[in-house]
């Protein structure tokens, strides 16, 4: 009986006992799928001392923060509390490294921001050199974390040079303090420079085969992507990321993160689709948010689905979202981050247009960071505040309110404040303060440039051209305008390119897709090949006469199937033949779209401005001299420009075939500076003619006078006042050398190789003259197509000479 009831009492155990087995796998799979936590875990158990048992655990606490936040802080505080009870120097600055890495987790940067300071005090005391890299590394992150991004670039490069130095380039180390640099490279906007750094990081990581981090990596390759506009390639990246993810069995932090990002993707495309896609995302994100009972996570979680919402214009469910974010933010008592997320509540309310709420639940954010006394959280209240302000037009509020958080923001050393310095300028154009509002816009446009926001700049120069039509300044606005149509083509222009990289990155994909294809039918094909192969052969094994007759019929077939082979392989090359023709045209097309618009805008949008100017009865008789004095620059210089390209035009569109006659080369030098006489003389530059009377050449003479006119225009635009052109020949080896040498300011060593490049290549003159940036690349292509070649030798500030070779005629030839 007693044996029965405890049978039976192990049996009702058994649901039990397979229910915590299956709680602890999560914990089972990532101490047997991450090395690095099994090394550790392994380090733990061997530790000869106290101390470095302490070190160990701390370096754990950080492992498990992604996973387990709470229980890693409640290690990691124990760690601090035995090392400084033991006077463990070492093992007590690693707990604080571990108790900064996980406030920053938990979104609490300037708390961060003082442990890691503490740690490094220590470690410099004791000098440990990879810990001073590790700990600078920790001060860096949470410095570009609350937007001190000078500061954390310095020491990530303090950082990695510590490392170098001691030759540790190749550690795991290192990988971590680059990934670091490069995600402050692109909270810069320096979105080239940092996607060429998290590639080296991903080379790293892959080399010392660290899978989490090779996960977190392609999510951060992702973010660039889509900050650059590769929507599709920032889409493989992330889905990349969650596919390896997945393979290594972990579900934690990361994971949370990867599924935000592909939602964010996808409600940025808009449509209905996408937005399926998006919320899917976002909840599954949400839902492992509560699963590991990261409150943070959680929150973003939240923050993401109320965006979403927003997307969609349901206002009352995003506000829900929002405020069961906020009363989760609340629980964690972090002043700071409570106050940044009512401030982007406020945010929703100003776009429900609610500015009374806006402004309360802004106040109570400037309150919590009052209560702090955090310079640089309540600079950015304050600027917030400032902009409810402007919406409700209360101008001289606004300003008072903006100018506060500047003074805050240059106590702290906080000037990365977006929209500050804009609101400052428009709130001194509302009051009418138009001087004051000249001097600030132009401070606007100076940090603009510095920070390299395009879009922000585009919008400064608009207004400033307004506010100078508004004062009857009209050079200047007219100045304006120019920098205004500048910056839109280039924004336009590289929304095109990033379009045209995304629609290669898709075609490779595909083509690659294709190809893998095509390889299993091969392979397919082959088996069955052989598996008739192997039919034929028992077939002749068994009846010779009928493997006689079976092998003239596979003869016959092989025949039929080579020619059908030989003709599907003609007919493939002439359709290669005519893609390539057509791609060629297309990117001719797309070149000559992309001049035209970012060439003849600009003067265009100048002559209406002038005309609209003029037609209003704007303009005195000698501001009308001074414009039209301008205006006949930019369209002498729009007219040289049209001309060249549609001679390039007509030559890449229709075929190039050269007319060769026998040309006097020093009579086209004389004729084409003729032409261009009125532009140096207005430089004082001298043209010289030092070309040898009888010097002929079977050329085409219409080509060489394009090729010689950007040349000499060139050289005219890049020499000073009172300088000198040379043209002169060599003839040597049957061909005619011709030398166009200036003493102008040359061509900086690093620019050599984009001097013939197909990407357009452009700087200003000495008189800041604008290029159309393609004259050079077009000379090569016709100096080509004149079978000769193209070169030159410079060196900065001392002049360049281009030189290039003729075919000589064949009278000239027959006397030599």
């Amino acid at each position: 009986m007693c044996d029965y009831h405890q049978k039976k009492n192990i049996f009702f155990l058994f649901p039990l006992i397979l229910f915590l087995i299956l709680l602890s796998v999560p914990t089972i799979l990532l101490s047997q799928n991450d090395e690095w936590y099994k090394n550790l875990k392994e380090k733990e158990a061997q530790a000869q001392s106290y101390s470095e048992k302490l070190f160990i655990q701390s370096e754990l606490s950080i492992e498990m923060a992604e996973f387990d936040n709470q229980k890693a802080m409640s290690m990691a505080q124990k760690c601090l509390s035995e090392s400084k009870k033991n006077n463990f120097l070492l093992s007590e600055a690693k707990a604080l490294s571990a108790i900064s890495e996980i406030l920053r987790i938990r979104g609490r940067s300037f708390e961060a921001l003082e442990c890691s300071e503490k740690a490094l005090e220590i470690f410099i005391q004791l000098k440990n050199i990879e810990e001073i890299s590790n700990a600078k590394r920790d001060l860096g992150t949470a410095n570009s974390n609350i937007s001190k991004f000078t500061k954390a670039h310095e020491l990530f490069k303090e950082a990695l040079e510590i490392l170098e130095k001691n030759k540790r380039t190749n550690s795991r180390t290192y990988a971590l303090a680059l990934n670091q640099f490069a995600l402050n490279l692109l909270r810069q906007g320096e979105y080239k420079q940092a996607l060429e750094q998290m590639e080296n990081v991903e080379k790293l990581f892959e080399k010392i085969k660290d899978n989490k981090n090779q996960v977190r990596i392609k999510n951060n390759l992702g973010l660039i992507k889509k900050n650059m506009g590769f929507y599709y390639a920032a889409n493989k990246d992330y889905l990349e990321a969650l596919e390896k993810n997945e393979k290594i069995n972990k579900i934690h932090r990361n994971t949370i993160i990867i599924l935000i990002n592909l939602g964010n993707l996808y409600l940025h495309k808009k449509d209905s689709v996408n937005y399926k896609n998006s919320f899917k995302y976002y909840q599954k994100a949400y839902q492992i948010s509560l699963d590991i009972k990261d409150t943070i996570q959680i929150t973003f979680a939240l923050e993401a689905l109320a965006k979403y919402h927003i997307t969609l214009k349901k206002y009352d469910e995003a506000k829900n979202y929002y405020w069961k974010g906020f009363n989760l933010m609340k629980l964690t008592q972090n002043y700071i981050e409570e106050g940044y997320y009512l401030m982007r509540v406020a945010d929703f309310y100003n776009i429900t247009k609610e500015y009374s709420e806006s402004i309360k639940i802004t106040n109570q954010a400037i309150q919590l960071f009052e209560k702090k006394k955090n310079k640089e959280a309540l600079s950015q209240g304050f600027a917030k505040m400032a902009v409810i302000q402007h919406y409700q037009k209360q101008y001289q509020s606004s300003q008072n309110t903006a100018l506060k958080a500047l003074e805050l923001a240059n106590q702290s050393d906080h000037k990365n404040i977006p929209y500050l310095y804009s609101i400052i300028l428009n709130n001194y154009i509302a009051l009418e303060q138009y001087q004051k509002a000249e001097e600030w816009g132009i401070k606007v446009v100076e940090y603009l440039k510095k920070v390299k926001s395009n879009s922000s700049l585009l919008e400064t120069y608009r207004k400033l051209y307004v506010l100078d039509t508004t004062q009857k300044k009209y050079q200047r606005a007219i100045y304006w305008l120019n920098q205004y149509e500048f910056i839109k083509d280039s924004l336009i222009t590289n929304k095109k390119d990033a379009e045209m990289l995304e629609l290669q990155m898709k075609y490779n994909t595909k083509e690659q897709d294709n190809e893998n294809i095509y390889l299993k039918k091969i392979n397919q094909l082959k088996e069955e090949q052989l598996s008739h192969a192997q039919f034929s052969v028992r077939i002749i094994v068994a009846v010779l006469f009928l493997a006689s007759i079976t092998l003239v019929i596979l003869i016959s077939q092989r025949l039929k199937k080579r020619k059908i082979l030989l003709l599907l392989n003609k007919k493939n090359e002439e359709i290669t033949q005519k893609n390539k023709a057509l791609e060629d045209l297309n990117e001719v097309k797309n070149r000559v779209f992309s001049l035209v618009s970012h060439d003849m805008r600009g003067p265009l949008g100048n002559l209406k401005a002038v005309l609209s100017l003029i037609e209003g009865g704007h303009l005195s008789p000698q501001e009308e001299k001074e414009i039209f004095q301008q205006l006949n620059v930019d369209v002498t210089r729009t007219y040289d420009f049209l001309q060249n390209l549609l001679v390039w035009a007509k030559s890449q569109m229709e075929g190039f075939t050269p007319v060769f006659v026998e040309v006097d080369v020093r009579k086209t030098v004389k004729k084409n500076f003729d032409i261009l006489e009125a532009q140096a003389n207005k430089k004082v530059i001298k043209l010289k003619n030092q070309i040898d009377k009888n010097i002929w050449s079977s050329t085409d003479e219409d080509i060489l006078s394009v090729i010689l006119i950007n040349l000499i225009s060139n050289a005219i635009k890049f020499t000073d006042s009172k300088g000198e052109i040379i043209i002169s020949n060599e003839v040597k080896d049957n061909k005619i050398f011709i030398a166009i040498k200036d003493n102008g300011t040359g061509i900086a060593k690093e620019n050599h190789s984009k001097i013939f490049g197909d990407v357009k290549f452009t700087t200003t003159g000495t008189n800041n003259e604008k290029g159309t940036g393609f004259g050079l690349s077009m000379c090569r292509d016709f100096v080509k197509a004149l079978k000769g070649d193209i070169w030159f030798e410079s060196e900065e500030n001392k002049g360049t000479t281009f030189y290039f070779t003729l075919p000589i005629s064949l009278v000239m030839m027959n006397k030599s």
